[in-house]
Order: structure tokens, then C-alpha cells, then sequence
């Protein structure tokens, strides 16, 4: 009589059962595997998977489970979703969740949608949500990026709304880089526009500056004055000189701000333009106000004479006496005692004066002040 499979695995030896192993039989993990990635056949291997059960770890079946899920959510997120339940680890039932997440994008985005706001979704931890809002909503953005971005401004979740502007800028940026900036400049929450408008500026390389600030200036009301600043001075960083004089279109309430980032960027690359070009506007204007600012920012440490004589400058009594005051603070010992020379040469107030050598004789004593060495 022929012998069976099993008849050779119990095969006695001398009067006892032993377990032969056979050559050619693969292990239940390699069979699921082979049907899960040879043949990307997540039924089968799911099959082997139920079959195996009895035979494996809880971490190897977790394990191929979360990946039978995952490979099912690509094609069937239903499916997976309806099977999610079978695992136990949060870690793995997170990794699924995003799975579905993407295999939904892809099939069809309304019912991506209508799954982020389901019962489902309400569970899902902030860290868990936000991921398959990220998932989604990039791969809407590359079909639709128009669309992405109005179901972005419609969120009520401001985390949300600032972790997908990326993406959905990058793509839109691609499709019509003046859409996309004149949409973030409409944008309601301040947090986001700015963000977004300095994502847009930073990354996009072919922009034409000349005509990105024009349309910024256009719709300045809508930008608070940091946010008009940091524009400003990233759009104008390749050519200050040629950009200067549009400080003057800045509303004059923000013209301080703006010019004194500007200025503070410009003496950064080239010190002795940025000064002369000051010089040159000298009328003690708004923008003479916040350049003259950036001027003795830049050079009150190391550079004290400088940095008093711009200050000093100033028509305005109140804003003159508060650069002083800052000129003093920030001075190294030799500044400090130029300063005392210095102060006693000009016209102040009594009450400015006796606040601003207040401050300069703190300095002092801090300057002389003898070193005490601990025992």
C-alpha cells in the first residue's frame, strides 16, 4: 500500500512515533508571506493565516495581520475596515487605519471624506486623525489642488489646517503659483496665512518677485504688519536696492515694521549700501523710523559711536530716547564708557536724562564691579 504524507511525518522508528520533516514543506509564515507578497494575494494569505492560527505566536499572527489589512486596504478599504477588529495592538490598528485612509483617497475622495467625519473617525486619537487628514488630503491636492484647498479653509481644527497647507501649496503652486498666493492672502486665520505665505515664498524658486510683492502690497490690509515684513524681505532679498523705495506703498502704520526687517536683512549682505540708501531717505519718516531701528540693532555691541549717532538722529523725542536706551543696554565695557563721554554732550530733558544715565551708571557698576571668587 502507497504511503500518505502522513504516514511518512509518524513514520515508526523502532516502535516509537517520531516527526520527520519533510524537505519541501514551507513554514505557515513563509506560506503566508509567498501568498501575501509573491502573488499579492491578501485573501489566500488570510486564509493561511486562519489555518495557521493554532500554530503561531500572537506577534507573528498580529503581525501578517496588519499586513493582510494594509495590502486590503488598498483595494478594498471596506474590507479591511471591516476586519480592523481582529487586532489588538494600537500601534498595528493605527497603521491599518492610515492604510485605509490612502486606499480611500484613492478611490473615491468623497467617501474619504465622509469616513473622517464618521463615528470611526471621531475615536481616533489627535496624533491618528490628523495623519489620515494629511494622507487624503495630499493626495487630493495632486489631482485637485483647488479643492483641497477650499475643504482646507472650510476645517474647523487650526493643527489641521496648518500641517496640510503644505501640500496643498506645493500643488498648487505647481498648477498657478498666482492662485494659490492670492487664495492664501484671503485666508481668514492669520496663523495660517502666514505660514502659508512664507511656505509659498520660501519654495517656490520661479516666482517673479516684482510682481508676487505687487500683488501682496494690493491686498496688504488683509496681513498683519510681521507677516507683510517677513514677505517683504524675502521677496526683496535678491535685489534690495531695486525693491527699496516700494516701502513707500506700505501702509504707514506697518511702515516701521517692514522697513526696520527689511533694512536688518540688507545690512546683513551689504552694510554700506543698506546706510547710504538710508541716508539718502533721510526725512524722518515711517521708514527712516524703522530703518534708523535696524541700524542701531545691528550695530550697538560692537559698534557704539555708530549706533548712537543713528539713534540720536531721530526727530521723534520719544522714540529717539527709547533707541538710546537700547543703544546703553546692549553696549561691551568700551561702549559703555563712550557713552558717558558722549551723553553729557547732548540737549535732553530732565526727566530723559536722568532715566537714560540711570541706566548708563547700572552699567558702569556692572563694569566695575569687582570679581568675587567663591572659596
Amino acid at each position: 500500500m502507497e504511503e500518505t504524507a502522513d504516514d511518512l511525518t509518524h513514520k515508526p522508528y523502532h516502535g516509537v512515533a517520531v516527526v520527520i520533516d519533510t524537505v519541501d514543506s514551507p513554514s505557515p509564515m513563509t506560506q503566508i508571506e509567498a501568498a501575501l507578497v509573491g502573488r499579492r494575494d491578501p485573501d489566500t494569505a488570510y486564509a493561511l493565516l486562519l489555518k495557521y492560527k493554532h500554530v503561531l505566536s500572537t506577534e507573528d499572527y498580529e503581525s501578517k495581520l496588519a499586513d493582510i489589512l494594509s495590502a486590503w486596504a488598498r483595494d478594498d478599504p471596506a474590507l479591511a475596515n471591516r476586519h480592523i477588529g481582529e487586532l489588538t495592538s494600537p500601534m498595528r490598528i493605527e497603521s491599518v487605519y492610515r492604510s485605509i485612509a490612502s486606499g480611500l483617497a484613492t478611490q473615491d475622495i468623497k467617501d474619504a471624506f465622509a469616513w473622517l467625519q464618521s463615528p470611526t473617525a471621531e475615536q481616533f486619537s489627535d496624533s491618528l486623525l490628523l495623519d489620515c487628514y494629511s494622507i487624503i488630503m495630499y493626495q487630493y491636492s495632486e489631482l485637485n489642488p483647488v479643492g483641497a484647498a477650499e475643504v482646507l479653509a472650510q476645517l474647523d481644527s487650526v493643527t489641521i489646517q496648518m500641517e496640510l497647507i503644505y501640500p496643498i501649496l506645493d500643488n498648487y503652486a505647481k498648477q498657478d503659483f498666482d492662485a494659490a498666493l492670492n487664495w492664501v492672502l484671503d485666508l481668514d486665520t492669520f496663523g495660517i496665512k502666514s505660514v502659508g505665505i512664507s511656505e509659498l515664498l520660501l519654495n517656490q524658486h520661479r516666482l517673479d518677485e516684482v510682481q508676487t510683492l505687487n500683488t501682496i502690497i494690493e491686498k496688504q490690509e488683509n496681513l498683519d504688519g510681521q507677516t507683510l515684513a517677513s514677505a517683504f524681505s524675502i521677496l526683496s532679498s535678491t535685489d534690495p536696492p531695486g525693491m527699496a523705495d516700494n516701502l513707500y506703498l506700505i501702509a504707514e502704520d506697518k511702515q516701521s515694521e517692514v522697513a526696520q526687517a527689511f533694512i536688518s536683512e540688507w545690512l546683513k549682505s551689504d552694510q554700506i549700501a543698506a546706510m547710504a540708501w538710508v541716508m539718502d531717505h533721510d526725512n524722518n519718516g515711517s521708514v527712516i523710523d524703522g530703518a534708523t531701528e535696524a541700524i542701531v540693532n545691528a550695530a550697538s555691541y560692537s559698534e557704539t559711536d555708530v549706533a548712537f549717532t543713528w539713534a540720536e538722529k531721530l526727530s521723534d523725542r520719544e522714540k529717539r530716547v527709547s533707541l538710546i536706551s537700547k543703544v546703553i543696554s546692549s553696549a561691551n565695557a568700551d561702549g559703555v564708557y563712550y557713552l558717558n563721554d558722549t551723553l553729557r554732550k547732548y540737549d535732553f530733558s530732565e526727566k530723559d536724562r536722568s532715566a537714560l544715565f540711570e541706566k548708563l551708571n547700572a552699567r558702569i557698576e556692572e563694569n566695575t564691579s569687582p570679581l568675587i571668587i567663591p572659596d
